[in-house]
C-alpha cells in the first residue's frame, strides 16, 4: 500500500490484514484503493487468436484455464464455448462467421486481481485493450477504510430521508446478516437499483471476508458506458501515469458516485447544500471530492429512426422486393412514402425542420445510409 498522492509506484507497508497487493493505500494510512471486478468483451479474428489470449492470462496470473470447445454457456446470452479457472477467470467464446470476427467474454473476479501488483494491473488493461479490442461490461472498484468509521444505520436513514443526491432515495436498500466467527454482525448499505450503470455500496468487510479484511467498504460496481470510460483510461495511460495518477482516479470514481448533503434549508439548488459531516470527513481523508462519469449521449431521433429501420425493416423489404419485382417494389415504395407523409406528427415535421436547418447532419446521416447499402 503507498499514499495515493505518491502513485502505485512507491513502497508503504500495507495496513494490517490487507494482503492484496493491488490495494492502494491513500493519503490516509487507513484507506487503500483497489479494482474489484473486471468483465470484458473481446474480438478474435480466429480461435487461436482467442487460445493466444487465454495463454495470457494463464501467465499473468499463474493459473490455468480449462476451456471447453462444446460447452455453451448462458452470460446475458448464449455463448458457443466456454472455460474457467480454479481461482477466479471465467470465458466464453463464439466462434469467428464467414464475415463476423469472434467474439469473446471474459471475467476476472477480485480476489485474482489482488493478487498481482498494480504494473500488472496495467500491462493487463493496455495489452487486452491493444491486442483484443477488450469493451469494459462491469468494473467494480472499492475504498477500504481500516478506522471502520462507518454507522451503515445512520448512511440508510439519511438517505431513506432525502440527504442523498446522484441516487434515488426509492433505491436505498439495508441488510444485515448474521453474526460472523467474532461475533460482528454484518451489514450493508446499497445505493442504486441492480439494473442501474451505477451501484453504491457501503459494508463492513471485516465480517464479509471473516477477517481477512478488516475494514469498512465503499464500493462502486460500474456498468457498460460507465464501466468501459474507467477501463479505456486506465488502458489509455502509459505505465508511469497510471502509477502516478491512478489511485486518486480511481478513489474519485468511488466518492463521485453518490453525495450525502443536509436538505434541512429547504434549498433545491444542490450546489449550495452542504455536505454531511461524516461525508466531509471522509472526502478529505480520501484526498477526492468526486469524478463524475458522463452519462452515454441518447442517439439522436432520426440516429434510432435509421438504425431501426437498416436492422428491423430493410430484411421484410427486400423480400417485398423480390416479391412483387423491380418495378412493382418502387410503386409499393412510393405509395408507403405518400401514405407516411400524410400522417406525420407535429414532433415529426419539427424533427424534419431541424434536420433540414443543418445540412452538415443531412449529408452525415445521407453517409451512414449509402455505408449499410
Amino acid at each position: 500500500m503507498i499514499p495515493i498522492t505518491k502513485g502505485f509506484g512507491a513502497s508503504n507497508q500495507t495496513p494490517v490484514s490487507n494482503t492484496g497487493l493491488n490495494s492502494q493505500s491513500l493519503d490516509d494510512a487507513q484507506l487503500t484503493v483497489k479494482i474489484d471486478w473486471l468483465q470484458l468483451s473481446t474480438v478474435h479474428a480466429s480461435l487461436e487468436d482467442f487460445q493466444a489470449m487465454l495463454k495470457y492470462l494463464e501467465d499473468i496470473f499463474s493459473d490455468q484455464i480449462v476451456w471447453y470447445s462444446d460447452r455453451p454457456l448462458y452470460r446475458g446470452r448464449r455463448w458457443d464455448t466456454s472455460g474457467s479457472s480454479s481461482r477466479g477467470i471465467q470465458v466464453c467464446f463464439d466462434y469467428p462467421g464467414e464475415v463476423e470476427p469472434g467474439k469473446g467474454w471474459l471475467l476476472i473476479s477480485g480476489g485474482l486481481l489482488s493478487q498481482i501488483d498494480a504494473p500488472t494491473v496495467h500491462d493487463l488493461c493496455a495489452t487486452l485493450q491493444t491486442l483484443w479490442l477488450a469493451v469494459a461490461r462491469r468494473l467494480d472498484v472499492a475504498i477500504d477504510d481500516y478506522s471502520k468509521p462507518f454507522d451503515f444505520r445512520l448512511i440508510y436513514d439519511q438517505a431513506r430521508a432525502g440527504n442523498v443526491a446522484l441516487v434515488r432515495k426509492t433505491s436505498v436498500a439495508y441488510h444485515a446478516s448474521a453474526k460472523g466467527k467474532d461475533g460482528l454482525e454484518g451489514e450493508s448499505v446499497v445505493l442504486g437499483s441492480p439494473q442501474s450503470d451505477k451501484r453504491l455500496t457501503f459494508y463492513n468487510k471485516a465480517v464479509e471476508s471473516d477477517g481477512a479484511t478488516d475494514s469498512h467498504r465503499v464500493e462502486v460496481r460500474l456498468r457498460d458506458y460507465k464501466a468501459d470510460q474507467v477501463f479505456q483510461q486506465l488502458a489509455d495511460w502509459s505505465p508511469q501515469d497510471f502509477l502516478d495518477k491512478g489511485p486518486l482516479y480511481l478513489a474519485g470514481v468511488v466518492t463521485g458516485a453518490v453525495e450525502f448533503v443536509d436538505r434541512s434549508s429547504g434549498d433545491r439548488n444542490l450546489k449550495r447544500l452542504p455536505l454531511l459531516d461524516w461525508w466531509s470527513d471522509f472526502l478529505i481523508r480520501v484526498g477526492s471530492s468526486g469524478l463524475r462519469l458522463a452519462a452515454k449521449k441518447r442517439e439522436h431521433s432520426m440516429e434510432r429512426k435509421i438504425s431501426w429501420l437498416m436492422k428491423d425493416v430493410a430484411p421484410s423489404l427486400a423480400m417485398l422486393k423480390r416479391v412483387l419485382g423491380q418495378f412493382s417494389f418502387r410503386e409499393f415504395c412510393e405509395t408507403l412514402v405518400t401514405s407516411g407523409d400524410s400522417r406525420l406528427s407535429k414532433a415529426q415535421e419539427k424533427l424534419i425542420k431541424v434536420f433540414l436547418y443543418d445540412w452538415y447532419e443531412v449529408d452525415s446521416y445521407r453517409g451512414s445510409i449509402h455505408e449499410f447499402v
